[in-house]
């Protein structure tokens, strides 16, 4: 990294990183679950309503941790993350779409090595809160 402004965007995309990866978790506990829905219909409204409320938590620690949400003179200023994209305009992950469903592929920041356990396998998705899959816009 070459200024302070390089270290916060690469600070940003592995917070990016590491969301999509635990977001993607959630979606293949989800499908999980789904797939089970006619043993407890009702722990499956449960189960989607924590689920949804992880990613949302998930988001919101990650955005707790950048250090440009604050401006020169050190006033707070609104700051908008789209979670889809790289700061270098890469995609963060990689929707694949079947006829049954989905799974998405995570993507690697520059320079990053690979997380422990991500082994890029795909695996049967469903968004908590919606059913239907990730937003890539």
């Amino acid at each position: 990294m070459t200024t302070k402004e390089d270290a916060a965007k690469y600070k940003e995309d592995v917070a990016k990183y590491y969301c999509a990866l635990g977001s993607r978790s959630i979606r293949r506990v989800a499908a999980e679950a789904y797939n089970a829905r006619e043993s407890d219909p009702a722990a499956l409204v449960a189960i989607m309503a924590e689920l949804t409320q992880a990613v949302k938590w998930q988001q919101m620690a990650a955005l707790a941790s950048f250090d440009h949400h604050f401006d020169d003179e050190q006033e707070e200023k609104t700051i908008e993350i789209d979670w889809a994209v790289y700061s270098d305009g890469r995609p963060v992950f990689t929707v694949v779409d079947w006829l049954d469903g989905y799974a998405s592929v995570v993507h690697r920041p520059d320079s990053f090595p690979a997380a422990a356990g991500d082994t890029s396998e795909l695996a049967p998705e469903i968004c908590p809160c919606c059913g239907g899959m990730p937003s890539v816009e």
